[in-house]
């Protein structure tokens, strides 16, 4: 499971959110869908 954890510039948890499931040695995990799935949770966007 890859779970990203997005912090504030204080390092406090702003969401936490399930991205990807793999197997016990493997999971892949696209820079471009971690930072796609953050974007609705940034107060200026």
């Amino acid at each position: 499971m890859f779970l990203p954890i997005y912090l504030d510039c204080d390092h406090h948890v702003i969401d936490t959110k399930e991205l990807f499931r793999g197997t016990l040695t493997q999971t892949c995990a696209y820079p471009r869908e971690v930072v796609k799935a953050h974007r609705p949770a940034t107060p200026w966007r």
